[in-house]
């Protein structure tokens, strides 16, 4: 397993360590000197930040039990991120004995902190029983949450409506008494009308008999699949897109799981870069709208955890100005695809996109 998966939460302070791309090692001496002496008088931000420098070997040699223990310091004073780190080592075995237990504890302190790096660990966790009992509720419940949190698009708050005017109130009059009933009229007298004889009716001709007529056998339907058999078929393989795993579908790069009616889906980690700044980001997925024949929606969108250090003079020296942080992140998440697809037998997916772009996936059963 890479050792940059999941490497923090969004926007982490690593842009202000790794700020300077060009900077000179004395310069980074002096941040790291700088940053540890705040650290000693108990500053949760740049005890973080020294726990990164040790990690990167940034301004002073690499060691990672050093960074572990500036992490661990910063954690107890509540930093989600310094939190975070603790499960991500104990989770993979970084620098310290795998441990699920203590890394689901960590994770769970950074996610209560509002860590968004470690809410799909916390989902996947109790979808598994890993570190924890399995509990497919609370396992949904994470699973919302990230994807709540990397939405791009909030719907507006809905406007108050006006109360209406209290109706004014209208003093009820007593109802008059009603008028005496009219005497019922005289019964009249009726004399009983003599009825004729009744006469024979009429003989009725025979009907002949319709020829019968040889009906065709039914014609039989083929039997539609339900939407629950198209869940499994969809969590019980492993799909492909041009020979290499799927980052948005069940595939050996992510961890998916059945929420309702409702298949979520998010990525490895993984390592792209704008403007010549690289980045790691993980793919978040949805896919939804099952029908009986087949078809079914998938949206999916990139989410960006941290910005990473770029060699020097990868980007321009104002490519920072010009496009800041906040902008940057946008680019990346502002890519979001929706799929119309369908099942084509059982080892094959096509799919269109919004533009009419067709693309297919094909499906291996993991061994």
């Amino acid at each position: 397993m890479s050792s940059w998966r999941v490497r923090g939460s969004a926007l982490l302070c690593a842009l202000s360590l790794l700020g300077a791309m060009g900077t000179r090692a004395g310069e980074l001496e002096d941040r790291f000197n700088h940053q540890f002496a705040l650290a000693k008088e108990g500053n949760a931000q740049a005890m973080y930040e020294v726990g990164q420098m040790y990690e990167l070997g940034m301004g002073t040699a690499t060691s990672h039990a050093e960074a572990l223990g500036w992490y661990r310091a910063a954690a107890d004073q509540g930093h989600g991120a310094a939190s975070y780190q603790m499960g991500y080592a104990y989770y993979w075995g970084k620098g310290v004995e795998r441990d699920r237990r203590q890394a689901f504890n960590w994770f769970e302190r950074a996610a209560n902190a509002g860590n968004q790096a470690a809410m799909p660990y916390l989902s996947k966790m109790y979808a598994l029983g890993q570190g924890i009992g399995q509990d497919k509720a609370k396992a949904a419940e994470w699973a919302a949450r990230v994807r709540t949190s990397h939405s791009l698009y909030q719907p507006p708050p809905k406007p108050e409506q006006p109360k209406p005017a209290p109706r004014p109130v209208v003093e009820e009059k007593p109802a008059p008494a009603p008028a005496p009933a009219p005497a019922p009229p005289p019964v009249a007298t009726v004399t009983p009308v003599p009825r004729p004889d009744p006469q024979p009716p009429a003989p009725v001709p025979a009907k002949r008999a319709a020829p019968k007529v040889k009906s065709s056998p039914p014609v039989r339907t083929p039997r539609k699949a339900k939407p629950e058999e198209h869940h499994k078929l969809l969590l019980t393989h492993e799909w492909l897109k041009a020979g290499r795993p799927a980052l948005y579908l069940p595939s050996s790069e992510t961890a998916c799981r059945l929420d309702g009616e409702v298949v979520r889906c998010h990525s490895a980690a993984k390592r792209s870069s704008l403007l010549g700044r690289p980045y790691e980001f993980q793919v978040i997925a949805e896919i939804a709208d099952f029908t009986a024949d087949g078809r079914f929606a998938l949206h999916y969108q990139p989410a960006l955890i941290q910005f990473l250090e770029a060699p020097p003079g990868a980007y321009a020296a104002d490519a920072e100005q010009t496009l800041g942080d906040d902008a940057l992140r946008e680019r990346v998440e502002s890519t979001a695809v929706d799929l119309s697809c369908r099942f084509d037998g059982s080892r094959l997916i096509s799919c269109t996109d919004q533009h009419g772009k067709a693309s297919e996936f094909t499906t291996v059963k993991p061994g």
